[in-house]
């Protein structure tokens, strides 16, 4: 079954904004988009020109200090404290403004962070349907229709991690 229906157009621009805990979104001097995501031992910094295009990724290590404050007080402390300290001085060389930005969909493999228009098992049942019973082909069907309607989409921040967020750009759930 061809399922390519269910992907949104190349040019569907996806809002993202910022959590402002574990990824962070605005506009650079430069008038570049980036999305910065906390990637431990990192921060990836993900950047797009104004039309929404994926340009470039950088990585950014944390401190020594930052790392050792993220081991020793886990995530959750250290995305409030040391972490999100080092965020902010990055942000400041790059005149980091706080402001959702409006992208073309991407994936970057090799960190797991990007846009998905629709949840992998919806696809999953359409694309093999035989192999699912006909209540999960139906729910399939009408999930990806309400995604679709309600401007929906997974944006994953790394291989455990994916939000479902609206058409505004803020996280619905996980």
């Amino acid at each position: 079954m061809d399922i390519s229906y269910t992907e949104r157009g190349n040019n569907n621009l996806y809002a993202i904004r910022g959590s402002d805990y574990d990824y962070y979104t605005g506009n650079t001097r430069e008038n570049m988009q980036v999305l910065v995501v906390v990637w431990y031992p990192l921060f990836v910094c993900v950047f797009f020109n104004r039309e929404g295009e994926l340009i470039e990724v950088q990585e950014q290590p944390m401190s020594e200090t930052a790392r050792n404050v993220f081991i020793e007080d886990g995530s959750s402390d250290a995305l409030k404290g040391a972490v999100k300290q080092e965020i902010l001085l990055w942000q400041r060389t790059v005149g980091f403004q706080k402001s959702a930005i409006h992208v073309k969909r991407f994936f970057l493999a090799k960190y797991h962070i990007g846009i998905l228009d629709f949840p992998n098992f919806y696809l999953k049942v359409l694309k093999d349907p035989l192999v699912y019973s006909e209540d999960d082909r139906i729910l399939a069907q009408e999930m990806i229709q309400h995604w679709r309607s309600e401007g929906l989409y997974e944006l994953w921040l790394n291989d455990e991690v994916n939000l479902w967020v609206n058409r505004l750009g803020v996280a619905q759930s996980s």
